[in-house]
């Protein structure tokens, strides 16, 4: 509630117990040494040990609207990788989302500002592994996004796990289109 120096009491919970233990600490509100994401790009993640943790960053507005995909990208077969999402200011949780293979969601950012995403073993807490994330303005184009022409053809290619074509286009109320796309890789999904 006020800034200052806070302390933490760690004892047994029957407070005759001995042993070893080990927390982590993390701020929800403001990212610790958080790695920014670009908005339609991936990053890697990695997680080495109990309790350990990688922190990412966005700036959004008010209003945005993020489509995130999280892939496990290591063969660790406990590790489930899990990414929270907490919003600035209030520290508030928008997201959780955890996967043992792919798994993606979105969520509205409800303020403007920093937003973190940490991201950590879902499984147990004790797991390591790596994994890749990736997100998505959905309501405003990512900086990069081409423009479609109607009836022009539109060339892409995708270079990554998890990476997609972002595309925009005009449109008027009542108009109607439909999309096709040709690929060695999968259809399109519109």
């Amino acid at each position: 509630p006020s800034t200052g120096q806070y302390t933490l009491l760690v004892q047994d919970s029957n407070l005759t117990g001995t042993g070893k233990y080990t927390f982590s600490l993390a701020r929800l509100n403001s990212p610790c040494n958080a790695q920014p994401l670009g908005c339609g790009t991936s990053a890697n993640g990695q997680v080495n040990g109990a309790l350990r943790m990688t922190s990412f960053s966005v700036d959004a507005q008010a209003g945005d609207v993020y489509l995130v995909r999280l892939l496990r990208t290591g063969n660790g077969s406990g590790f489930v990788p899990r990414v929270e999402v907490y919003a600035p200011g209030t520290g508030s949780q928008v997201l959780t989302l955890s996967s043992s293979d792919l798994a993606s969601s979105t969520f509205t950012a409800p303020t403007a500002g920093t937003y973190n995403l940490i991201g950590f073993d879902g499984s147990d807490g004790t797991q390591s592994g790596t994994f890749s994330i990736w997100l998505a303005r959905l309501n405003r184009p990512c900086d990069g996004a081409s423009t479609l022409g109607c009836g022009a053809l539109t060339p892409g290619s995708i270079t990554q796990a998890l990476q997609s074509g972002m595309f925009s286009y005009p449109t008027t109320a009542g108009d109607s289109f439909t999309a096709s796309s040709h690929s060695g890789i999968a259809p399109l999904h519109t």
